[in-house]
């Protein structure tokens, strides 16, 4: 979905509506304050539902780490893996939690590196649990520009994506259409872009 403009409450209609919702983007900071809104807007407007961001403070390649960190011993490194995997469970157990107890529509706010763990966490509550979800990739360019730094996440980032059956790729400023159509991750999905009246566009006055 191109939507050509931002700022249009694209993101903010997903937040909003009545279907489950993964709001997967590629910046912590840009989670952090959609959730933050969300929460102050929530108390005062019954229209506007609280979100769960899926926080993961440790969300990196653990063994470009351990590459990178020479001074670790066998015995730390094991230990550094077990207090990671006891850190995710604990981040999925609140996930579950969460999906079992909310009285509206999930809403939940996730990066691309942590969209593996919300998945699993779905996958492992009812398989076809996972049908009922709207998963919007927000900012979807941003996995061709981030690949230069980072390309195996961003390849697994997709890859996973492959077998979720409700996923909406949405930005602002995306990849050619030609482009996409070379790649086989992308070439068969349908292409929207939103056609806006001249009158709901504002162009800025820039001093």
């Amino acid at each position: 979905m191109d939507k050509v403009v931002t700022g249009c409450g694209f993101t903010e209609y997903f937040l909003n509506n009545n279907i489950p919702t993964i709001l997967c983007s590629p910046r912590k900071a840009l989670l952090k304050n959609k959730h933050e809104q969300h929460l102050k807007k929530s108390k005062e407007d019954p229209k506007i539902l609280p979100t769960y961001h899926f926080k993961n403070e440790i969300d990196k390649d653990i063994n470009i780490d351990f590459n990178l960190t020479e001074k670790l011993s066998e015995e730390e490194k094991v230990q550094i893996k077990k207090d990671i995997k006891e850190y995710i469970l604990g981040l999925r157990r609140n996930l579950s939690n969460y999906i079992c107890t909310t009285q509206t529509p999930p809403k939940i706010l996730v990066t691309y590196d942590s969209l593996k763990h919300v998945l699993d966490t779905i996958y492992e509550m009812d398989l076809s649990l996972i049908n009922q979800f709207q998963v919007v990739v927000d900012e979807f360019q941003s996995i061709f520009m981030d690949s230069r730094f980072k390309a195996s996440t961003e390849l697994d980032f997709v890859t996973i994506l492959q077998n979720v059956p409700n996923v909406c790729y949405l930005s602002a400023t995306p990849m050619m259409k030609e482009y996409l159509e070379q790649m086989d991750e992308f070439k068969d999905l349908p292409y929207y872009q939103l056609n806006w009246a001249p009158e709901h566009l504002i162009q800025p006055t820039i001093k």
